[in-house]
């Protein structure tokens, strides 16, 4: 795909509840970013202070799908963290957080992966914080990419994103 071209640069937007326009500015330092599908954890999302979002990336403006995995500081506008392997391709991740709630990354993220390079599909379960794998299932079919999931932790369930 021509990335930039299907891309438009992340804004921030602020909405305010009454008399004002609506305010717009750059989400990101790094100009040129392409990222799509973002994530958090939802524990968090509807607070103004919230630090993290995930993402996914094509690795550069070659690549042929979304295959990495990215980190982002919500108020530095900055990638903090990303993984990528040549050959394989994310599908949106979702975000599971730990009961233990230490902090607004402690969780993992979950991504069925194509792998191109073995025509399989995996269920990757990536350690939030740091964005490496802590496990990985293989899945008995090739699985599409697919898209806004939806998550249940504890009875309530939130849409993704």
């Amino acid at each position: 795909p021509e990335w930039s071209s299907l891309f438009h640069p992340p804004m921030r937007c602020y909405v305010p509840f009454e008399g004002e326009q609506v305010h717009c500015e750059p989400l990101m330092q790094e100009q040129g970013l392409v990222f799509d599908y973002p994530t958090y954890n939802m524990n968090y999302k509807n607070e103004a202070s919230y630090q993290w979002f995930y993402a996914l990336a094509p690795r550069k403006l070659s690549s042929k799908w979304f295959d990495t995995l990215i980190k982002v500081s919500a108020h530095a506008g900055t990638v903090v963290a990303t993984w990528h392997s040549e050959g394989v391709y994310l599908t949106e991740p979702d975000f599971v957080p730990r009961f233990t709630k230490k902090s607004e990354d402690d969780g993992v993220l979950l991504s069925v992966a194509y792998n191109a390079t073995e025509d399989r599909s995996f269920l990757f379960v990536f350690d939030a914080g740091a964005l490496i794998i802590v496990d990985f299932y293989p899945l008995d079919q090739v699985v599409p990419f697919h898209a806004h999931g939806l998550m249940c932790i504890r009875g309530k369930c939130y849409p993704n994103p």
